[in-house]
């Protein structure tokens, strides 16, 4: 009788594994979640010749976006150019091609754009979707950011302390 107890019992303990070891295998790993991800502000306006006396004209410094808020999910988190639509003037496969030349840059959900780049560009308006993706997971947010491209940047307002 005890014979038969153990058996059962062992087997019963032998069937529970399996059937957890069948179950983790089917899981994916980790999670992304993007859905209301946003930039705030969503626009960023570029020039071709930026003013005499900004920073960005001294030192030849990018144009930077703030971070991409509302995307969560398991570490690394990675982000790339998906997608570009032009308007107003602007070439979409000119933008494209800054991004396979490393003149425009996705990093740690932020746009990041040289100033040779931006001297690539004809002015127009460029809307950008980002391909957000990790270990298993990869999610595309259309039309996210919008980058305008001109001529002349304006005179910086002068902030009296």
């Amino acid at each position: 009788m005890k014979k038969i107890y153990n058996l059962g019992s062992t087997l019963f303990v032998v069937a529970l594994i399996a059937m957890a070891v069948a179950a983790c295998n089917t899981m994916p790993v980790g999670f992304l979640r993007t859905e209301g991800a946003s930039f705030s502000p969503d626009t960023l306006n570029v020039y071709h010749n930026p003013h005499a006396s900004t920073l960005r004209f001294t030192d030849n410094l990018p144009w930077v976006s703030y971070r991409i808020q509302g995307v969560a999910g398991t570490n690394p988190i990675n982000y790339e150019l998906a997608d570009v639509k032009a308007t107003e003037g602007g070439d979409a496969e000119k933008f494209k091609a800054l991004a396979q030349k490393g003149l425009l840059k996705v990093d740690g959900g932020m746009i990041v754009l040289m100033q040779e780049g931006v001297a690539e560009l004809p002015n127009g308006r460029y809307t950008l979707s980002l391909r957000v993706y990790n270990d298993g997971h990869s999610q595309t947010i259309d039309d996210v950011y919008t980058i305008i491209v001109g001529d002349d940047e304006p005179e910086p307002e002068q902030i009296n302390p």
